[in-house]
């Protein structure tokens, strides 16, 4: 039950619940795109919280009530617009802003940063909670999130599978400094395969301030888990990881388009949607020219085996600094960036609508998977 005392850091002053909600409401409905608001609507609903159809036990409403609670659940059914049941839910339903706190673990992110991490202490963990440094989700104590500019008190929740830390940053918009939004990082631990991802979401530029933000936020997460956790995290070489994949013919359930492709000092920007082979336009448009005439090819064999080997040389090494991996049945199609903003990590990036976050277990996992199979062949790390 939400507790009208609690308040939230904001800045080195206190938050009071009634500008976290505006906080939160400002950001769901201003940040997150139309069919994200409805998963939320959707979450809310599943929990028993709000309705959106009118009750059976309803009778003679109030035409100018545009809310009203029943059966400890608020009645949104008179409101149609997606926005405006949202900032109701927040303001009015029980245990919301709880859920959308909850909620921020369990959902899909734009992007994320994947490292190999050690020393995970569960006794350094304890010690945060117990120095007020660290919040628990599932503790009896625990309200409700930290927010504030620096993101200094994380919220930790913990299943089998993973262990997860979620800041919450307190951006302020540029242009209208009465704007300000909620900004969470999330960070998964998968304990069975030592593998951690620091998860995030676009923002819009006015929250920015400058090209590097999300440079920024991982490096001050980074240092945060180093720091406080006693972390030690590894760069993961996703180059290598992404090359094996792309050489290894039996996996099928995967493509690979290059988005960007350098080699000899020169840099071609490739048009992915229509590039559906890892290769430049023009080696593509050779092999179509070699199938095409393949019996005068056949009456010419060195020919053939010269230019193909011209083809495969140019493959073999070409450096892709950026590439989208599509996963055919699943639908999901990621970017890498290599060596994002000159760090020493990849960044990856998910396309199309966002959902759950199994989706991004999925491919974490999968690329793990092939990292160990390439460590066993080549003794790769």
């Amino acid at each position: 039950m939400e507790v009208q005392e609690y308040k939230y850091i904001y800045g080195g002053t206190l938050m009071d619940l009634t500008e976290y909600k505006k906080c939160l409401v400002e950001t769901i409905t201003n940040e997150y795109p139309i069919y994200f608001q409805k998963h939320i609507i959707s979450f809310l609903k599943e929990n028993g919280v709000i309705k959106t159809k009118k009750s059976k036990k309803k009778k003679n409403p109030n035409i100018n009530q545009i809310s009203y609670i029943l059966d400890d659940k608020l009645d949104l059914s008179e409101i149609k617009e997606v926005g405006k049941r949202v900032e109701l839910s927040i303001n009015s339903a029980k245990n919301a802003c709880r859920l959308i706190e909850q909620h921020e673990y369990e959902k899909q992110y734009r992007h994320c940063a994947i490292f190999k991490y050690s020393n995970l202490n569960r006794e350094v963990i304890i010690s945060l909670i117990s120095m007020g440094k660290l919040n628990d989700f599932d503790s009896e104590e625990f309200q409700f999130d930290f927010v504030d500019f620096v993101g200094s008190k994380p919220t930790i929740k913990e299943n089998e599978e993973m262990l997860n830390v979620k800041f919450n940053f307190l951006l302020e918009n540029i242009n209208d400094k009465s704007k300000k939004i909620k900004y969470s990082i999330v960070v998964v631990f998968h304990k069975d395969i030592e593998v951690v991802e620091i998860r995030f979401d676009s923002v819009s530029f006015e929250y920015k301030r400058n090209l590097q933000f999300y440079k920024q936020k991982i490096n001050a997460v980074r240092s945060w888990l180093f720091s406080s956790l006693k972390i030690e995290l590894g760069i993961i070489n996703f180059r290598s990881v992404v090359d094996y994949i792309a050489s290894d013919c039996n996996k099928k359930e995967i493509r690979i388009v290059a988005q960007d492709m350098a080699r000899n000092g020169m840099r071609a920007l490739l048009d992915s949607s229509s590039n559906e082979e890892l290769t430049i336009p023009i080696l593509g448009e050779l092999k179509e020219f070699i199938q095409k005439h393949i019996k005068e090819f056949d009456e010419a064999p060195i020919v053939k085996e010269l230019i193909s080997d011209f083809i495969e040389e140019i493959e073999e090494t070409s450096d892709l600094p950026m590439v989208k991996l599509f996963w055919i049945d699943k639908n999901i199609k990621v970017g890498v960036n290599h060596d994002y903003k000159a760090q020493d990590y990849s960044l990856f990036k998910y396309f199309d609508e966002l959902k759950d976050m199994e989706r991004m277990n999925y491919v974490t996992r999968y690329l793990n998977d092939c990292k160990r199979n390439l460590a066993e062949k080549c003794n790769f790390k």
